[in-house]
């Protein structure tokens, strides 16, 4: 929140007045005038009208929500920050005559598919694995999943989702390691009716001749058995999600194999086709494929990479019509293809290549070996201004020396080595190259804006912190560095003085904790502070509330550390005080919860 920004946030129901209280609190303590001024909630009182009522229908049909709203942004500059787009927020945009940031209506459906995924990411030449797209019937999705299983028979797990699925909703995964009998029979060289699997790559997954019959069999006879599905409070079964996907439309993945991190990038497209990259974070799964927190920044994988591809996916979106936000999840992973004796290399940067022998032999016949033995050939009488006619070769032996004049070309010219090239690729190669031990794929593509991309801002708002261009760190925002550590960094190097100023961050996804029910809200704040569960707004690290509902019995939580190892110990912390819930407070407890306070003023933090 900039200081010259007001908040108009439209809530489902009313916010209870103590958790207003405590981001009010943060608000005032962060140079902000006025908080209850600042930040407005509104509620259509007509949200109840129907069931399964969206927010912004409800708005609409909410006479005394949209004429406070109107009031509030009367003769001020305004927009509208929808999570997702449809044709109901474009109506919403028009009522309030207020600009809205997000892709049209007419777009928004086709953009975020997960279908179009693939395609705008081909678009942006950025790698993606084994991917089948568009699959609206059960046939059609057992045949594709067998082409797949029989072209790529290194592929020991495939991702099942379908097109509009969010936070793992309607994902399910199938482990072929589990399935020995398809593996083998996807093996057997019988099933490439006597095509080689490079003749195969170009060829449609769901045409693969009648050979394939017996995989898709098999496929069809045991998948509902095997996979696995994320959410089974959505989906109790197979059938139930394979209906739903052949509704929707579905997509099948390729899972690679040592996977190192599951990351995001975040960015923004502006009205004038501008790419800002916000930041990036990193998946903290509890089960497989299910994210239950996220680091900020990522812990591993390669910035400059993540970068080029929101920049990348930021300019193909812009041409699409996007204005607005979007998320592209990456997944980084052990390069199968890698080649140690291409990373070697030597001063200069080039890569050492072996030499041809007799390359390099001394043109001076009397350094020649053997050069006194040599027959006497008669002197060329060359004129003045005239160069001696080229030898003709044989055709064949032509074309040798031409391959070895390029082969040569090729290995004295300079090779890209920095980790964006080596990833990526180098046109017209898209892909890791062999040099690098990692490579990368682009495996979901979010047109709006995300929970891990919006929590970005309430990140850097309240823990102070910037990202570092080059690397994409988070450090403390000068302001902070000069009032919060100006005294203890004069005496220490620029690596501590690095390392001091560098923030890390964990935030949850919305969680349930049934004991949440028997507490209020001033008991769970009091319970939390006497264990520690609380953020010291001087030195920007601790622990904070990003949502909570005692009547639901739900709750987020952030955790700001300058070590992602200190980061991880206070979210357990935390999370372990949430689920013992209210106990009497120790003498540890009680000098905790003084030193740790959230709502007292930062002088007294010394």
């Amino acid at each position: 929140m900039h200081l010259a920004e007001d908040v108009i946030f439209v809530a489902p129901k009313h916010i209870h007045e103590d958790v207003l209280d405590y981001y009010s609190k943060i608000m005032q303590f962060r140079g902000i005038q006025n908080p209850p001024g600042r930040f407005q909630v509104v509620v259509p009182e007509n949200m109840g009208l129907k069931d399964k009522f969206s927010l912004t229908q409800a708005l609409l049909c909410s006479p005394k929500a949209l004429k406070r709203i109107a009031r509030l942004v009367s003769n001020r500059l305004a927009m509208l920050i929808p999570e997702a787009v449809t044709h109901a927020e474009a109506k919403l945009s028009n009522t309030l005559r207020l600009p809205l940031i997000g892709p049209s209506a007419r777009n928004m459906s086709l953009l975020s598919s997960k279908s179009n995924g693939k395609k705008l990411a081909q678009l942006a030449q950025l790698p993606v694995g084994p991917w089948a797209v568009d699959i609206y019937d059960e046939d059609e999705f057992y045949n594709s999943l067998a082409g797949l299983v029989v072209k790529h028979p290194e592929v020991r797990t495939w991702l099942l989702k379908i097109d509009d699925e969010r936070n793992s909703r309607g994902t399910a995964y199938l482990d072929l390691q589990k399935i020995p009998q398809v593996q083998n029979a996807a093996s057997a060289p019988a099933l490439l009716g006597g095509a080689s699997r490079e003749q195969l790559h170009g060829t449609e997954v769901s045409v693969l001749g009648a050979d394939a019959m017996e995989v898709r069999s098999m496929l069809q006879h045991l998948v509902p058995k095997r996979v696995v599905l994320c959410n089974r409070q959505v989906y109790s079964d197979f059938s139930h999600w394979l209906a739903e996907a052949c509704r929707i439309g579905c997509v099948i993945q390729a899972v690679p194999e040592n996977m190192i991190s599951q990351t995001s990038v975040h960015f923004q497209v502006a009205p004038d086709g501008a790419v800002e990259v916000l930041g990036t974070s990193e998946a903290v799964t509890c089960t497989p494929f299910v994210r239950a927190a996220s680091w900020y920044p990522h812990t591993r994988g390669s910035y400059q990479v993540l970068h080029e591809i929101g920049l990348r996916l930021g300019r193909s979106l812009g041409a699409k019509g996007l204005v607005g936000f979007a998320s592209a999840d990456v997944v980084f992973f052990d390069n199968p293809c890698f080649d140690a004796s291409e990373l070697v290399q030597d001063e200069d940067g080039h890569r050492d290549t072996p030499a041809i022998i007799g390359s390099d032999s001394p043109v001076n016949p009397e350094e020649l070996m053997f050069g006194e033995l040599r027959s006497p050939s008669p002197d060329m009488s060359i004129a003045a201004g005239e160069l001696p006619a080229p030898r003709e070769l044989p055709e064949s032996r032509q074309a040798d020396y031409e391959a070895a004049l390029c082969e040569q070309e090729y290995h004295l010219d300079p090779k890209p080595v920095d980790p964006v090239s080596l990833m990526l690729g180098v046109q017209p190669q898209v892909g890791a190259s062999s040099a690098s031990p990692f490579a990368c794929w682009v495996v979901d593509l979010d047109v709006r804006l995300t929970d891990e991309a919006a929590m970005l801002f309430p990140l850097k708002f309240i823990a102070q912190v910037k990202a570092e261009p080059s690397q994409g760190l988070m450090h403390l925002n000068n302001e902070a560095a000069q009032t919060r550590e100006l005294d203890c960094l004069h005496d220490l190097t620029e690596e501590e003085r690095f390392s001091r100023l560098q923030r890390w961050a964990m935030i949850t996804h919305v969680a349930m904790a049934p004991q949440l029910e028997r507490m209020s809200h001033q008991t769970l704040f009091q319970a939390a502070k006497m264990r520690g569960v609380s953020f010291d707004l001087f030195f920007n690290v601790g622990c904070i509330f990003t949502f909570l509902d005692v009547v639901h019995q739900l709750f987020s939580l952030m955790a700001v550390e300058k070590t992602p190892e200190a980061c991880a110990r206070k979210m357990s912390m935390a999370l372990a005080a949430i689920a013992e819930g209210p106990r009497m407070p120790s003498v540890r407890d009680r000098w905790s919860s003084r030193r740790w306070a959230p709502a007292r003023a930062p002088t007294s933090s010394r």
